[in-house]
């Protein structure tokens, strides 16, 4: 029957009630581990050679009795904790071992675990007594209960077996180190560098792969944010496998906003529209004016007021991997046709039309482009009277007479058919 969840939960500082919690915490009352000597049991670390058979031979019940100076493989330290185990387990004949080595540091697959397991069920079901008979100054049967975990030694309850595996320690856990980072967003690639008093390979992840990206040891900037880097070191001979994690901030930069040039017109041209400058930023761009006397924007179009100069701002918003940024021209505005010339007569007002063009509205009695034809004279009781069916015509000077067929004269009092 498993162990049920109810009752074995949060045995370690790193297992409470995950779906493994009941078989780690059963183990754990069973004596077969008790993790590693900062006092955590790490889940999520790979098993090593040494670690696995230490478990193995625990669950199978037998205690250390004495130690050897012998070494049991070529790759086997016979004064290292896990040596012991390793000798038991080569007398019970449950190890594969290749050309003399055991592999004490590689990490342990399932199908080398389950033949490991098998033969040590077939070894105790056929002879129950025998292994320890064949090995009586190393192994006794485990009646006791141990307190020994995955990664190291642990003390049994005993003191006669406490002195005899007093020199054995568990695997200690890397000092790995990698500070936290800070980029800003089109950095180029970098590498990481971590430190570490063990020789075990490196390998890193990301947890936040829209802010940057890892292939081996090199980081790529994706956009602005920020990830946290996990560096996980393999164990190797000294030390079991452990992780560390360091915060990576990309900051937002500026936008490269391309040129906004400067605008000349003069008064009386039509409104018109601004052109938005180029940008490797996708913010909205508004427009407004430093003077609006000068002129005035209503979304992107300028109305001219009067003739001066206005610095006109474009601003974009802040968007994704860049802040808001800003691009000034000069708008000027010179004078209109009107000003220029004044060249309405006679208390004629000018307006400035648009590239250089005007027109001339002309008071009472005048009339013409520049107000310059007089229309007083032309008046029923004015000067001109024109006789004979004859039309009085304004001009700058006087009313001009235009006769009728066989008039002629200034004001069309001649006949002049024969």
């Amino acid at each position: 029957m498993a162990p049920s969840a109810a009752d074995y939960h949060d045995c370690f500082p790193d297992v409470h009630t995950e779906w493994f919690a009941p078989f780690v915490c059963y183990a754990k009352e069973q004596g077969w581990i008790n993790g590693y000597a900062d006092g955590t049991f790490k889940p999520d670390a790979a098993v090593n050679t040494a670690e696995a058979i230490k478990m193995i031979v625990n669950v199978y019940g037998y205690q250390l009795m004495q130690s050897s100076s012998s070494s049991p493989f070529d790759d086997v330290d016979a004064s290292a904790w896990y040596a012991p185990y390793i000798r038991i387990a080569r007398n019970a004949g449950i190890l594969d071992v290749t050309n003399g080595k055991i592999g004490v540091s590689a990490d342990m697959t399932r199908g080398r675990i389950s033949g490991m397991i098998e033969r040590s069920m077939k070894q105790r079901e056929s002879a129950p007594h025998a292994a320890a008979q064949n090995t009586p100054v190393i192994l006794q049967k485990f009646y006791n209960t141990l307190r020994r975990g995955g990664g190291g030694s642990g003390q049994p309850a005993s003191s006669s077996a406490t002195s005899a595996t007093s020199s054995q320690t568990a695997l200690p856990s890397p000092t790995i180190t990698l500070n936290d980072l800070i980029k800003n967003y089109g950095n180029s690639p970098f590498t990481l560098s971590p430190t570490s008093n063990s020789a075990g390979a490196f390998t890193y992840v990301s947890s936040n792969a829209s802010v940057a990206t890892i292939i081996g040891n090199t980081v790529t900037i994706v956009a602005a944010g920020t990830t946290i880097i996990t560096v996980t070191q393999a164990a190797d001979g000294s030390f079991t496998s452990g992780n560390t994690t360091a915060t990576l901030t990309v900051n937002t930069i500026a936008p490269t906003i391309g040129t906004f040039s400067n605008i000349s017109k003069r008064m009386g041209d039509i409104p018109f529209s601004l052109s938005a400058p180029t940008s490797n930023s996708n913010g909205a761009i508004t427009y407004a004016s430093g003077t609006t006397g000068v002129a005035t924007i209503a979304g992107s179009t300028v109305t001219l007021v009067s003739n001066g100069t206005s610095i006109i701002t474009a601003t974009q918003t802040a968007s994704g991997s860049y802040t808001s940024g800003t691009k000034t021209m000069t708008l000027t505005v010179f004078v209109g046709q009107c000003q220029l010339e004044e060249p309405c007569f006679n208390g004629g007002s000018c307006e400035n039309g648009p590239v250089g063009t005007f027109a001339c509205a002309c008071g009472e009695g005048f009339s013409g482009v520049y107000c310059e034809m007089d229309n007083t004279n032309c008046a029923p009781d004015g000067l001109f009277a024109c006789l004979n069916g004859g039309t009085c015509v304004p001009n700058a000077a006087h009313g001009e007479c235009v006769c009728a067929e066989c008039f002629g004269g200034a004001q069309c009092d001649q006949f002049i058919c024969s």
